[in-house]
């Protein structure tokens, strides 16, 4: 239930407004103006003063604020009390003449003195504000009081106001209530609206919607348009009344087009949504920069979003980041946090990790779950921010607690590393639960692990396939390959060597590479029930899976010696039964001149034959072959054609090679844009050479327009699964601050790294920027996840159509 702000930090006078009205009968209304001016030129002071009204009202004449001022003046020279009234209100508001303050103190104080209740309204506003006079609170309650107990409208409603807010008093709904009430059941407008809202939201009295629609009726009627709005809320989302849809949009499209922020907000999301409308993209935007204009906080949230999603009709990350930073600066924590990632990940601004920290500081301050995530993340990694792991833990720790899964599981990951804390195997198997009880697919993955490897937890090869399962749901490349080894080996799951192959192909499709080697080794095994001599009968029957399996057999037992002299005899007699993985294994053993002399000419041959029958590696290596001349003549056309046809198969080195090829025979545009593209593709599938190409393509614009920030997000990826050549460069861009802060320390790190793995390089590199510094050696342990930039389409939280009442104001009374 929204909570109903009653004050603004500073109250603001509400102006009137002069109403210019045109008589219906001209020639009555001109005959009496005659008459009443011919009274008050004779001096009669009421007279004047009702003169004066006709004037500042424009009834019976044209509105004329100084000829009002002209005739109050004098009604109020006779000590007429009405008239000293809104002397006050003339020098108050400027009306017929300037401003002063002082003056308008001087009249209200006389009339207030005569107990005019009208005055003592005013005068008890003005001293809550302190216009013209000092602040005094307890003199304004007090003059409010006066008035209330006279029955000024105006006064019962700012009394309640006072009630509401705490101010001067304390705080107390069921007070306000009756102010409210009292000032409503005389008519007055904004007390109908706050009466409204408190039978909506159970505030001082039972809630009671259909009381609510009532109230709001009332005062929506005497042109309220923050009551219209909460009505209409009432009519389209059939809360408490029966649903009016129709009456609903009509309501939220006058207050929305009468300037009312929350309206025109309701009414953008109506259009979104397509409720009581139909859908309107172009009409979302507008309604919704109206709103925001009018400095509406959640419309410039919700605009920014739209500029950057699949729905919106411009997509300009540029504007957004523009309009997150007017929501920020008005201390919106969810803006404030996404303008920080605006910073982070330089989208619609230039990269910023210092800019980044600040908005997320912010609000982290305001207990924003993800901002302290990815404070967390930025300690852990130093960006924007002197590396602390302590600091890391403890704003991981704090969003964990606020329940957010990335949190939870970067959390995870620490407890596991000891990075920050003192290592915990216990506990980060619980946050590793927590986030996976949320749905976080990696951390369903590493409770698996947990339960699998006994680590933190009883070994629970049960609990481990059932988070196996959930991660493989989502499509997790190496849950789906440990599930396929599960059934292949039996770990709590009866065996089945077919399941095992359909999981290990969903794992190479979603791009474990290391899914390859087991599916190659595991395709067609022999059935659990036979032993080698039954195996080696139906070989010798001349069973194709048999003798595949014999080969296999012999293969695992001797890969050097006579052994696989005897796996390559049977693969080929497998082969030349057509049977697709054997003419595989031949080429394979043909290539290296395993259990047979090389023999290129042959190995490609037997890769063609695989290929006919599209299998994926054969497909690939048949075309390095054709691409480069092993064993048949070079023919780039058919290179590429292979590489093709084993990419759409999911093979990511095909994919990588094919980008290659393309990018190498470029001549137009769409050339270098399909190379990218058939990069990314492989990079995506978790191909860590693919990674590091396309990093190094985007940084230096190979196939498109530079990219560093791009290109130090795929170095990034390649790095984490352990490409050396990446983690040499990310020490290079560390080292020299490209496109991320100088930090000798972590090129020192990344440089160990790269080191560990061999590159000549990075171990000179090493040698020389590492010296004197302590580097976190390679652990398997995954680093902190940064949550990605999530879909445009929809927030964190959908908007809900609902109204955010307005803070209810004290007012001062009508024109006089």
């Amino acid at each position: 239930m929204p909570t109903i702000r009653t004050l603004l930090p500073t109250l603001a006078l509400l102006l009137p407004s002069i109403v210019w009205n045109a008589s219906a009968d001209t020639r009555r209304e001109t005959t009496e103006m005659r008459k009443l001016r011919q009274k008050a030129e004779q001096g009669n002071a009421e007279a004047q003063n009702k003169l004066g009204n006709r004037y500042a009202e424009g009834i019976g004449t044209a509105a004329d604020p100084e000829q009002a001022f002209h005739w109050y003046s004098r009604a109020a020279a006779q000590n007429n009390l009405a008239a000293t009234t809104s002397m006050g209100i003339c020098y108050l508001r400027g009306l017929g003449t300037e401003p002063d303050e002082e003056k308008a103190l001087q009249y209200l104080h006389r009339a207030a003195g005569r107990e005019n209740p009208r005055a003592c309204a005013l005068l008890g506003v003005c001293y809550i504000q302190g216009h013209g006079t000092p602040q005094n609170i307890r003199q304004g309650l007090t003059y409010l009081r006066k008035a209330a107990n006279q029955n000024n409208a105006s006064a019962q409603h700012n009394l309640g106001a006072c009630y509401a807010a705490g101010i001067g008093l304390a705080q107390d709904e069921v007070a306000a209530f009756f102010w409210y009430e009292k000032a409503a059941e005389q008519g007055y407008a904004p007390a109908q609206y706050n009466l409204g809202l408190y039978y909506e939201h159970g505030k001082g009295t039972p809630p009671s919607r259909r009381t609510a629609a009532y109230w709001y009726e009332k005062a929506a009627e005497q042109g309220n348009t923050d009551a219209a709005t909460a009505l209409a809320v009432l009519c389209l989302n059939s809360e408490g009344i029966h649903q009016d849809l129709p009456k609903g949009i009509s309501l939220m499209k006058q207050a929305a087009e009468q300037g009312n922020p929350q309206a025109q907000y309701n009414l953008a999301l109506c259009y979104r949504e397509g409720k009581g409308v139909s859908k309107n993209p172009a009409l979302v935007r507008a309604w919704l920069m109206r709103a925001a204009e009018q400095n509406h906080i959640a419309s410039q949230y919700l605009l920014a979003r739209t500029c950057t999603s699949e729905e919106g009709i411009i997509h300009n990350p540029e504007e957004a980041a523009s309009w997150y930073r007017k929501a920020a600066e008005q201390n919106h924590p969810e803006s404030q946090y996404e303008l920080g990632m605006s910073y982070y990940t330089a989208d619609g601004v230039p990269y910023d990790p210092e800019q980044a920290v600040e908005w997320f500081r912010r609000a982290a301050a305001q207990h924003h779950p993800k901002a302290l995530n990815m404070l967390g993340i930025c300690y852990t990694q130093g960006i924007g921010i002197q590396p602390d792991a302590q600091q890391a833990f403890e704003h991981f720790s704090r969003a964990a607690a606020l329940n957010d899964p990335t949190a939870q599981y970067n959390l995870a990951a620490s407890l596991s590393t000891g990075s920050g804390t003192a290592t915990d195997p216990q506990q980060a198997a619980h946050y590793y639960r927590e986030a996976a009880m949320q749905g976080h697919r990696e951390a369903r993955y590493r409770l698996a692990n947990s339960y699998a490897t006994g680590t933190g937890l009883p070994q629970d090869w049960e609990q481990a396939i059932r988070w196996y399962r959930m991660a493989a749901a989502q499509k997790h490349p190496e849950a789906l390959r440990q599930l396929g080894l599960c059934y292949a080996e039996g770990h709590g799951i009866p065996p089945d060597g077919q399941q095992a192959i359909l999981f290990l192909q969903e794992a190479v499709k979603q791009g474990s590479t290391a899914a390859w080697n087991d599916l190659c080794s595991r395709q067609n095994p022999p059935e659990p029930a036979h032993d080698f001599d039954t195996l080696l009968l139906h070989a010798e029957q001349g069973s194709p899976e048999a003798r595949y399996a014999l080969a296999e057999q012999y293969a695992r037992s001797d890969r050097s010696g006579p052994g696989m002299k005897k796996a390559f005899r049977w693969y080929l007699l497998a082969a030349e039964q057509g049977l697709p993985q054997a003419q595989h294994k031949t080429a394979l053993c043909y290539g290296k001149g395993a259990g047979t002399p090389a023999n290129a000419q042959e190995a490609a041959a037997w890769h063609l034959k695989a290929a006919l029958q599209e299998h994926p590696d054969s497909l690939y290596r048949l075309a390095v072959c054709r691409q480069w001349g092993i064993g048949t003549a070079i023919d780039i056309p058919a290179a590429e054609r292979n590489y093709r046809q084993a990419a759409n198969l999911g093979h990511p080195q095909a994919q990588r090679n094919l980008a290659l090829l393309l990018a190498t025979r470029a001549k137009t545009p769409g050339d270098r844009e399909r190379a990218l593209s058939s990069m990314t593709t492989a990079a995506e599938h978790n191909d860590a050479e693919a990674q590091y190409i396309l990093g190094t393509w985007l940084e230096r614009g190979t196939c498109s327009a530079p990219n560093t920030d791009a290109a130090l997000h795929w170095y990034c990826k390649a790095a984490a699964n352990r490409h050396a050549g990446a983690q040499n460069t990310l020490g290079w861009h560390f080292q020299h601050g490209i496109c991320v802060p100088q930090s000798h320390r972590q090129a020192a790190d990344w440089y160990a790294k790269a080191a560990q793995r061999g590159d000549p390089t990075a171990i000179l590199r090493f040698a020389l920027v590492g010296r004197g510094i302590t580097h976190t050696p390679w652990n398997t342990h995954p680093a902190p996840e940064t949550p990605t930039r999530r879909h445009r389409d929809e927030p964190d939280t959908a908007p809900h159509l609902l109204p955010q009442p307005p803070p209810v104001r004290i007012h001062l009374d009508a024109a006089p």
